[in-house]
């Protein structure tokens, strides 16, 4: 009896131990399975993971050469183009022209002509030149308010006197006396007249007698 119980239970031994085996190799797939799942879900979240960085836009490229890009600044307009203002703190005015044709500027001397005065000299921005007879050779008396309406033609520091063609009078100088230099021709001051407003006015002609454009 104790022999027949003794393989008795060393069958159901043999039993229990196929039967755990067959677990065992029943959970072996099962469990490859749930592994391989795992890897899967992983990869995919990784990939997922980068198609948002790069969609995102996170990413910069450097440019070209190492440097820093930046944007070129717009171009400046005036205020009634693009609504900029652009301000020139270093930019100078070109200097206004002082002569006119038929004029001179500083001791420039030209000749110009008028229908009834005849030909006659013309001085800075071509401005009527006129004699005083009153005056004598070499010797002015006009002024005070004489000077005030016939202003002399004088010469700044360092100028001097260049005449036109045409003109074959003798030009000289004499001091007043303020001190400045007025032209003379042919020994006689010169002067303009404040009436006169444009290049070639001749209104001081006549005027008084005594006034009259300095002929060539």
């Amino acid at each position: 009896m104790r022999t027949s119980e003794t393989i008795d239970r060393t069958r159901d031994r043999g039993r229990g131990t196929e039967a755990g085996s067959g677990h065992a190799r029943a959970a072996t797939p099962r469990a490859g399975a749930l592994v391989a799942v795992a890897a899967a879900a992983a990869f995919l979240v990784a990939g997922c993971s980068a198609s948002s960085s790069a969609a995102g836009g996170g990413a910069t490229t450097a440019p070209a050469g190492g440097g820093t890009a930046t944007a070129a600044p717009a171009a400046a307009t005036d205020a009634g183009g693009g609504g900029y203002e652009y301000s020139r703190t270093d930019a100078t005015a070109a200097p206004a022209a002082t002569a006119e044709a038929g004029g001179g500027a500083g001791g420039a001397v030209g000749l110009a002509t008028d229908a009834s005065a005849g030909p006659f000299l013309t001085g800075e921005n071509g401005m009527t030149l006129y004699i005083f007879t009153k005056d004598g050779p070499g010797k002015t008396v006009c002024y005070d308010q004489c000077a005030v309406n016939w202003p002399p033609f004088t010469l700044e520091a360092g100028e001097t006197v260049t005449a036109a063609a045409g003109i074959s009078g003798a030009f000289g100088t004499i001091t007043r006396s303020d001190g400045s230099t007025q032209v003379t021709y042919r020994d006689l001051p010169l002067y303009y007249y404040v009436a006169d407003r444009n290049a070639g006015d001749v209104t001081g002609q006549g005027v008084g007698g005594v006034w009259f454009v300095a002929a060539p």
